[in-house]
């Protein structure tokens, strides 16, 4: 077990990213990495390129969020910080939002990277916070929806299903682990 570095983000943040740079710049030289995003929320869009960065060398586009006016798009960097013989992606229906963003952008870049679990959440769009401190209210808008390259979420969901087989159930965490290391 000592070839795997096992990684859970259970939430995109500048924090949580940089943490886990940290462990994975100290333990640089495992071989197989395992990303557990399983009953991830998301997080921070920023955050989540930040992390896909540190993984996707070559300067490509990695993610174009479209909103009603406007689009953005990310892109990796010339050269990617940490390099792995495989990843390993923990999914489950409880990942959503950045969570999925970053298991479809390694997936899509990555020949390296095997999904492993069942369909996530599905929410292939972003939202941002407005806060009124005058009225005393604050709410969430959907403001952009996502696409890795040309894939989407129903991409994701079929490499999911691709990468596991067709009727392959997750009960317990034992077989995610088992998947990763068969």
């Amino acid at each position: 077990m000592e070839s795997f570095l096992y990684i859970n983000l259970s939430y995109f943040t500048k924090k949580s990213v940089d943490q886990a740079f940290q462990i994975m710049n100290q333990y640089k030289d495992r071989p197989y990495l395992i990303l557990d995003l399983r009953n991830s929320p998301g997080g921070y869009i920023d955050a989540c390129m930040s992390f896909c960065r540190f993984l996707i060398k070559d300067k490509k586009e990695i993610v174009t969020l479209y909103y009603k006016n406007k689009k953005v798009t990310y892109y990796s960097d010339e050269l990617a910080l940490l390099s792995y013989g495989k990843i390993y992606v923990f999914v489950n229906e409880q990942t959503a939002s950045c969570s999925e963003v970053t298991a479809l952008t390694l997936k899509t870049n990555l020949k390296s990277v095997q999904l492993i679990g069942e369909r996530t959440k599905g929410k292939e769009c972003g939202q941002e916070i407005i806060v009124n401190k005058s009225k005393g209210f604050s709410m969430i808008v959907a403001s952009f929806i996502w696409k890795c390259n040309t894939y989407g979420m129903e991409d994701l969901q079929w490499f999911i299903q691709n990468d596991v087989g067709a009727n392959t159930h997750f009960a317990t965490d034992d077989d995610y682990f088992k998947m990763a290391l068969n």
